[in-house]
């Protein structure tokens, strides 16, 4: 019997995991060896890179670089917003984007006192998309430590923190910080998930996946390209998470843009919104040109690269070194 006993246990222990579930997390704060990572390493790592992150999108953030149109055209809407009104600008329409930013920096144009002229609600503004950015540096620091140990994490959210093209984005009125924080947010929600048990807090981290991907969604369109387009991908192949599971993420990101769909079409703006998404699509495609490089009179590709190549060139580099496979 004892023998029978341990042959069990055996074959048990040697067994493959279960084709339908996911491998399970060594530990909450393991890293990719599997030793425990002390929760002071953990805590030291976010808190340095964030405050790295900070400094180096606040210093100066009112007084670099130029007040780009994007920042006074969201400025305007938001505020627009923050009185009361629907999305406009000029007294026009706007729905090139979806309201999510916007409805944020509406927020904090309330809490913090409506600015009366456009200028002064840009440099209201700036330091919001400057947190978002450090917070998505802190986001990918901890899920590189997940999949690659502290040291990775240290390097990658040092490199992020400093990087002279995401601080540019970060430190403006743009779309972009959001849009990525939600993105990185949902990409962490998938790694956590499938490592986790059936029976375990699987269920809220697909959940946390959705809304993140609904939430890039709703902020900026094209980024379904960066984040409901993998989970699809994921969904079709069946790697990494179980297809129910895939489905889950798609299913709550799905809801959360049929909701604002549904908001556009009962408070009536459901024409106009029509006519810019149609709009916005021909732009995507490239059948309409009216902004880019190939718009008529603006400038060439070259021309921008060679601009701004003091400027932006370690992040030009990066980018070369990934497309040689270095």
């Amino acid at each position: 019997m004892a023998v029978r006993s341990d042959l069990t246990s055996t074959v048990t222990a040697a067994s493959p995991p279960d084709r339908g579930g996911a491998r399970v997390a060594p530990g909450r704060h393991r890293g990719w060896d599997g030793r425990p990572t002390p929760r002071s390493q953990v805590l030291a790592l976010a808190l340095g890179v964030a405050a790295l992150a900070l400094l180096a999108r606040l210093v100066r953030i009112t007084t670099a670089y130029e007040i780009h149109i994007d920042e006074v055209s969201y400025a305007e809407v938001s505020r627009n917003l923050a009185l009361g009104e629907q999305l406009v600008i000029h007294g026009a329409p706007f729905h090139l984007h979806p309201p999510g930013y916007l409805a944020l920096m509406a927020a904090v144009q309330r809490a913090l006192g409506v600015e009366p002229d456009l200028l002064g609600a840009v440099m209201q503004l700036r330091p919001v998309g400057a947190v978002l950015g450090a917070a998505t540096c802190v986001v990918l620091a901890l899920l590189v430590r997940r999949l690659a140990g502290l040291p990775a994490a240290a390097l990658a959210g040092a490199y992020l923190a400093l990087d002279p093209f995401a601080n540019r984005f970060d430190s403006r009125v743009f779309l972009e910080a959001p849009a990525m924080l939600m993105t990185v947010t949902a990409i962490s929600c998938l790694v956590a998930a499938s490592a986790q048990r059936a029976d375990g807090p699987r269920g809220r981290l697909l959940v946390g996946a959705g809304l993140a991907v609904g939430g890039a969604i709703l902020v900026k369109e094209p980024y379904a390209l960066i984040t409901a387009a993998p989970v699809l991908l994921l969904l079709v192949t069946g790697w990494c998470l179980r297809r129910r599971d895939s489905a889950t993420v798609l299913a709550v990101a799905a809801l959360c843009y049929a909701g604002y769909v549904a908001g556009i079409a009962l408070t009536g703006q459901w024409p106009p919104w029509q006519r810019e998404k149609l709009s916005g699509v021909r732009r995507l495609l490239g059948v309409e040109q009216t902004t880019g490089f190939n718009a008529p009179g603006g400038d060439r590709l070259v021309d921008r690269l060679v601009h701004h190549a003091l400027e932006l060139g370690p992040t030009y580099v990066v980018i070369a070194a990934s497309a040689l496979g270095l």
